[in-house]
Protein backbone atom coordinates (compact mmCIF):
# COMPACT_ATOMS: atom_id res chain seq x y z
CA UNK A 1 0.00 0.00 0.00
CA UNK A 2 1.13 3.38 -0.99
CA UNK A 3 0.96 6.29 1.75
CA UNK A 4 0.36 9.56 0.70
CA UNK A 5 2.45 11.82 1.65
CA UNK A 6 0.02 15.35 2.50
CA UNK A 7 1.70 18.91 3.09
CA UNK A 8 1.77 20.49 6.31
CA UNK A 9 -2.15 21.35 7.28
CA UNK A 10 -1.50 24.70 7.57
CA UNK A 11 -0.12 24.79 3.96
CA UNK A 12 -3.08 25.27 2.43
CA UNK A 13 -4.58 27.79 4.44
CA UNK A 14 -1.33 29.61 3.77
CA UNK A 15 -1.98 28.86 -0.05
CA UNK A 16 -5.26 30.48 0.44
CA UNK A 17 -3.73 33.42 2.73
CA UNK A 18 -1.24 34.14 0.15
CA UNK A 19 -3.30 33.56 -2.80
CA UNK A 20 -5.94 36.82 -0.95
CA UNK A 21 -2.90 38.61 -0.05
CA UNK A 22 -1.49 39.13 -3.54
CA UNK A 23 -5.17 39.62 -4.83
CA UNK A 24 -4.75 42.90 -1.85
CA UNK A 25 -1.25 43.93 -3.24
CA UNK A 26 -3.08 44.68 -6.44
CA UNK A 27 -4.34 47.52 -4.99
CA UNK A 28 -1.48 49.71 -4.61
CA UNK A 29 -1.35 49.28 -8.72
CA UNK A 30 -4.16 52.06 -8.11
CA UNK A 31 -1.42 54.31 -6.08
CA UNK A 32 1.03 53.74 -9.05
CA UNK A 33 -1.63 54.53 -11.56
CA UNK A 34 -2.70 58.17 -9.74
CA UNK A 35 1.37 59.04 -10.16
CA UNK A 36 1.60 57.42 -13.95
CA UNK A 37 2.66 60.16 -15.77
CA UNK A 38 5.38 61.70 -12.74
CA UNK A 39 6.56 58.01 -12.56
CA UNK A 40 7.06 57.29 -16.63
CA UNK A 41 8.66 60.99 -16.54
CA UNK A 42 11.52 59.45 -13.50
CA UNK A 43 13.18 56.72 -15.69
CA UNK A 44 15.07 55.69 -12.58
CA UNK A 45 11.75 54.69 -10.70
CA UNK A 46 10.00 52.49 -13.05
CA UNK A 47 13.53 50.61 -12.91
CA UNK A 48 14.34 50.32 -9.37
CA UNK A 49 10.40 49.33 -8.76
CA UNK A 50 11.29 45.46 -9.14
CA UNK A 51 14.57 45.49 -7.08
CA UNK A 52 12.95 47.63 -4.43
CA UNK A 53 10.17 45.46 -3.72
CA UNK A 54 12.57 42.33 -4.17
CA UNK A 55 14.76 44.24 -1.49
CA UNK A 56 11.79 44.44 1.09
CA UNK A 57 10.32 41.22 0.52
CA UNK A 58 13.58 39.73 0.92
CA UNK A 59 14.41 41.76 4.32
CA UNK A 60 10.47 41.19 5.89
CA UNK A 61 10.83 37.45 5.05
CA UNK A 62 14.15 36.71 6.75
CA UNK A 63 12.68 39.16 9.93
CA UNK A 64 9.59 37.65 9.84
CA UNK A 65 11.20 33.77 9.62
CA UNK A 66 13.54 35.15 12.70
CA UNK A 67 11.55 36.30 15.59
CA UNK A 68 10.68 32.92 16.68
CA UNK A 69 10.77 32.01 20.32
CA UNK A 70 10.31 35.20 22.18
CA UNK A 71 12.97 34.01 24.90
CA UNK A 72 15.37 34.26 21.68
CA UNK A 73 14.21 37.87 21.20
CA UNK A 74 16.92 39.80 22.73
CA UNK A 75 19.64 37.82 21.04
CA UNK A 76 18.19 37.85 17.62
CA UNK A 77 16.60 41.29 17.65
CA UNK A 78 20.20 42.35 18.43
CA UNK A 79 21.86 40.24 15.33
CA UNK A 80 19.07 41.07 13.26
CA UNK A 81 19.68 45.26 13.37
CA UNK A 82 23.15 44.43 13.25
CA UNK A 83 22.77 43.09 10.03
CA UNK A 84 20.30 45.63 8.74
CA UNK A 85 22.48 48.36 10.03
CA UNK A 86 25.28 46.73 7.46
CA UNK A 87 23.00 45.46 4.32
CA UNK A 88 20.59 48.21 3.95
CA UNK A 89 22.61 50.79 3.13
CA UNK A 90 24.82 48.37 0.55
CA UNK A 91 21.02 47.48 -0.61
CA UNK A 92 20.47 51.31 -1.45
CA UNK A 93 23.69 51.98 -3.17
CA UNK A 94 22.84 49.35 -5.08
CA UNK A 95 19.28 50.02 -6.60
CA UNK A 96 20.89 53.49 -6.81
CA UNK A 97 23.56 52.94 -8.82
CA UNK A 98 21.93 49.84 -10.92
CA UNK A 99 18.85 51.79 -11.41
CA UNK A 100 20.71 55.28 -12.04
CA UNK A 101 23.48 53.78 -14.63
CA UNK A 102 20.24 52.17 -16.61
CA UNK A 103 18.54 55.45 -16.70
CA UNK A 104 21.80 57.10 -18.09
CA UNK A 105 22.06 54.76 -20.43
CA UNK A 106 18.44 55.20 -21.57
CA UNK A 107 19.54 59.14 -21.98
CA UNK A 108 17.89 60.21 -18.46
CA UNK A 109 19.55 63.48 -17.57
CA UNK A 110 21.01 63.16 -14.44
CA UNK A 111 22.47 66.33 -12.79
CA UNK A 112 23.80 66.77 -9.24
CA UNK A 113 20.02 67.40 -7.72
CA UNK A 114 18.43 64.25 -9.29
CA UNK A 115 21.35 62.24 -7.69
CA UNK A 116 20.52 63.33 -4.53
CA UNK A 117 17.47 63.79 -4.22
CA UNK A 118 17.00 60.49 -6.05
CA UNK A 119 19.52 58.41 -3.38
CA UNK A 120 17.73 60.27 -0.76
CA UNK A 121 14.12 59.73 -1.59
CA UNK A 122 14.88 55.85 -1.89
CA UNK A 123 17.03 55.42 1.12
CA UNK A 124 14.16 57.13 2.81
CA UNK A 125 11.57 54.78 1.55
CA UNK A 126 13.57 51.69 2.07
CA UNK A 127 13.84 52.71 5.62
CA UNK A 128 10.50 53.69 6.59
CA UNK A 129 8.95 50.38 5.00
CA UNK A 130 11.60 48.39 6.95
CA UNK A 131 10.55 50.27 10.07
CA UNK A 132 6.31 49.97 9.37
CA UNK A 133 7.35 46.50 8.09
CA UNK A 134 9.24 45.08 11.35
CA UNK A 135 6.68 46.94 14.21
CA UNK A 136 4.16 45.00 11.77
CA UNK A 137 6.06 41.79 12.09
CA UNK A 138 6.24 42.02 16.24
CA UNK A 139 2.41 42.96 16.26
CA UNK A 140 1.08 40.25 14.31
CA UNK A 141 3.33 37.49 15.40
CA UNK A 142 2.70 38.77 18.98
CA UNK A 143 -1.52 38.39 18.31
CA UNK A 144 -1.03 35.03 16.59
CA UNK A 145 0.89 33.68 19.42
CA UNK A 146 -1.90 35.01 21.77
CA UNK A 147 -4.45 33.25 19.75
CA UNK A 148 -2.56 30.29 19.36
CA UNK A 149 -1.91 30.24 15.83
CA UNK A 150 1.48 29.25 14.65
CA UNK A 151 3.17 32.31 12.74
CA UNK A 152 5.35 30.06 10.22
CA UNK A 153 2.23 29.76 7.69
CA UNK A 154 0.91 33.11 8.15
CA UNK A 155 3.52 36.25 9.26
CA UNK A 156 5.10 35.89 6.02
CA UNK A 157 3.07 36.13 3.61
CA UNK A 158 1.44 39.03 5.34
CA UNK A 159 4.74 40.77 5.74
CA UNK A 160 5.58 40.16 2.14
CA UNK A 161 2.34 41.67 1.23
CA UNK A 162 2.75 44.94 3.48
CA UNK A 163 6.09 44.99 2.11
CA UNK A 164 5.08 45.00 -1.97
CA UNK A 165 2.42 47.43 -0.84
CA UNK A 166 4.57 49.80 1.05
CA UNK A 167 7.03 49.63 -1.76
CA UNK A 168 3.91 51.04 -4.08
CA UNK A 169 3.02 53.76 -1.81
CA UNK A 170 6.01 54.82 -1.11
CA UNK A 171 7.51 55.13 -5.00
CA UNK A 172 3.70 57.05 -5.63
CA UNK A 173 4.87 59.21 -3.04
CA UNK A 174 7.98 59.59 -4.02
CA UNK A 175 7.08 60.38 -8.05
CA UNK A 176 4.79 63.20 -6.51
CA UNK A 177 7.99 64.86 -5.29
CA UNK A 178 10.79 64.33 -8.67
CA UNK A 179 10.48 66.32 -11.31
Amino acid sequence: MIHTVLPHRGFWASVLLSSGLASIALFGGFGIQAVRSQLLSFTPLIIALPAMNAIAGDYVTLIAGHIGDPQLYRQRLKKLLISLVISVPVSIFGVTTMSLFIAYRQGFDISRTVLLTYIFLVAVSLVFILLISVGAIFVINNALRNHKINSDDVLIPLANTLASVLVLISFALIATQVR
